[in-house]
């Protein structure tokens, strides 16, 4: 496939991906790691502000996030803001790098609290959402590849869809039945955000 169809294929793609979840979003960081391989990190070192990442970046109750944990989130952040128009100053790569650790620590949080509540997602439902990602790209190779790019292999992305899953468990189970919000505020809200 040349990369000019690749391209045409990936602009039309992104939208649609764009709207769904997490994972969703991760598809378009993969179709853009694929044909700029730039994105990747093609360094052997992973470093924010000229600054080598150590391979260990947070603990959370004796589960160590690594690197290449945080590389991803970093090649997803950037390509996010890249499609939004928004440029990234190396003045606040530091900071960016600090709140996608405190997210990675959150969503690990979260994922352990699931666990102790035991919250698991059936491995039937973790392969239809792997094959649904894998679904969105043309061929088998390029989705493998994709993956390659971005450190991935197919155990990793369905611990990532695990995770994910799990999460959105815990929000239905633990957390929205206590949410309650007047018809008022919903429509006081309604009309504050009308043009958008």
């Amino acid at each position: 496939m040349t990369r000019e169809k690749l391209n045409s294929i990936i602009d039309g793609s992104n939208m649609a991906f764009a709207g769904r979840n997490r994972l969703g979003a991760s598809l378009v960081v993969f179709w853009v790691l694929f044909t700029n391989p730039v994105w990747a990190g093609d360094e052997k070192e992973f470093k924010i502000s000229g600054k080598r990442v150590p391979e260990i970046v947070a603990s959370v109750n004796n589960t160590s996030l690594d690197s290449d944990l945080l590389q991803r989130e970093w090649v997803a952040f950037n390509l996010m803001s890249r499609q939004q128009g928004r440029k990234i100053l190396p003045g606040d790569e530091k900071r960016i790098a600090g709140d996608l650790v405190s997210k990675m620590i959150d969503q690990e949080l979260i994922f352990q609290k699931s666990r102790d509540l035991n919250i698991r997602i059936q491995p039937a439902t973790i392969e239809r959402e792997l094959n649904q990602i894998q679904e969105q790209f043309p061929s088998k190779e390029l989705f493998l590849s994709a993956l390659a790019l971005q450190h991935l292999t197919l155990d990793s992305l369905k611990i990532n869809i695990e995770k994910q899953l799990t999460e959105e468990a815990l929000i239905r189970r633990e957390i929205a039945p206590n949410v309650t919000i007047s018809d008022s505020l919903v429509e006081k809200y309604y009309r504050e955000n009308i043009a958008s």
